[in-house]
């Protein structure tokens, strides 16, 4: 996997979890979401392996990773 994947943004979360945004937001403000890896001027950004870890443990989806791993090229 590319390095710089290896780190997401609420953009990219949004997209893995196929939805908006601002609900994206909301998920990664949950008391149980993982805390950020760093908090950079443009925003959060958080541990991919971290957010799916989450995502299974709560039975999240994830089938839009794979699209948006394949979009990203």
């Amino acid at each position: 996997m590319n390095p710089a994947r290896t780190l997401v943004g609420t953009h990219e979360i949004a997209a893995m979890f196929g939805v908006s945004r601002q609900r994206a937001q909301q998920i990664t403000s949950r008391k149980d979401f993982p805390r950020p890896y760093d908090v950079l001027h443009m925003g959060r950004v958080w541990r991919r392996a971290a957010v799916e870890a989450w995502a299974k443990e709560h039975g999240r989806d994830l089938a839009g990773v794979a699209a948006h791993l394949r979009e990203k090229g």
